[in-house]
């Protein structure tokens, strides 16, 4: 199976959950990793379509996020988080060792850029005859017209089986984004879906899905699938 190298950090600065965006894109342009991506997805190989009673116009490619944000519960706040799962990992511990202690302006104010001891974890990655349980969190298997249409149906059994498809195409793409070693055929298996939360994402609200299933596909926990995975939406857990 193909080695997943993962680096998990934590930053010591409270922040609001609506910052977090804008926390992200000031320490990634602040430490020069702007744009940072694990592989682009050609969505006609990787990606299967839902189709709806209309024609669905998606991008060529689809970029699987290698630097994913999130938001930890400390005390009665927050603190944000990085989890990196790119080829890049030294880059981003040597960038945070040399600015340790600097400063960055978020909304008028002035955070310094300390983070706790960064976990590292390698995990290797693929398809086996075995099946892994997981849970996810607040995913966002699609937005915009399709989520629109989506929200349409009236059929349960529908509904169903395109959040089924949705959650095995973002699988896929994780799956490819880290070159997993695909010995087996890509399975989702006991769905469940539990009602759904609304989120609000920067200014959109959204209501997204927590679901539980089982996968032949090894993932590390803390992972993100689908729509804004990179800011902590999608959480994968794996449930022992």
């Amino acid at each position: 199976m193909s080695a997943l190298n993962i680096l998990r950090l934590r930053f010591d600065t409270p922040i609001q959950p609506y910052e977090l965006p804008a926390f992200r894109d000031v320490i990634t342009d602040f430490l020069g990793f702007t744009g940072v991506y694990i592989v682009q997805c050609d969505w006609r190989t990787a990606w299967e379509l839902v189709h709806f009673d209309r024609e669905v116009s998606l991008p060529v490619e689809l970029a699987y996020p290698s630097l994913q944000w999130r938001l930890y519960r400390q005390g009665n706040g927050f603190t944000p988080g990085l989890v990196c799962l790119s080829d890049r990992l030294h880059e981003v511990e040597e960038s945070l060792a040399r600015n340790g202690g600097s400063k960055v302006i978020l909304n008028g104010r002035a955070y310094p850029i300390w983070c706790r001891a960064p976990e590292h974890e390698t995990l290797h990655i693929g398809t086996s005859k075995r099946l892994h349980a997981y849970e996810l969190q607040q995913y966002l298997p699609m937005e915009g017209q399709n989520l629109a249409d989506f929200n349409q149906i009236q059929d349960h059994q529908e509904r169903r089986r395109i959040v089924d498809r949705m959650l095995l195409n973002h699988l896929l793409v994780f799956a490819k984004a880290v070159s997993a070693e695909m010995k087996y055929d890509l399975r989702v298996d006991n769905l469940f879906i539990r009602p759904r939360e609304a989120v609000t994402v920067g200014d959109q609200s959204f209501n997204a899905f927590h679901l539980h299933f089982q996968s032949n596909l090894n993932m590390p926990n803390g992972v993100g699938l689908g729509c804004k995975a990179g800011l902590g939406y999608g959480v994968v857990k794996a449930l022992r």
